[in-house]
């Protein structure tokens, strides 16, 4: 159960740079800065976009999270 939560909060943090600083955080970046490898930052990135987050990376830049459209409520 630890090793599920360390993931949990490692891809809340990764979530959190994303956002901070679009186009900034590369694979390898992030890959350095949480001591794991490009493969596994990319399976988090996965597991963000599976859960609902709209992160686009375009060649050669960073990640980037696009806002969600809000609703208004009637």
């Amino acid at each position: 159960m630890g090793m599920m939560r360390a993931n949990h909060q490692r891809t809340i943090q990764i979530l959190d740079l994303i956002e901070q600083e679009p186009d900034a955080w590369t694979n390898g970046k992030l890959g350095k800065r949480f001591g794991v490898s490009r493969q596994t930052i990319f399976r988090y990135i996965q597991a963000l976009r599976k859960s609902g987050y709209d992160i686009q990376s375009p060649t050669r830049c960073g990640y980037r999270l696009i806002p969600q459209k809000k609703c208004k409520l009637l």
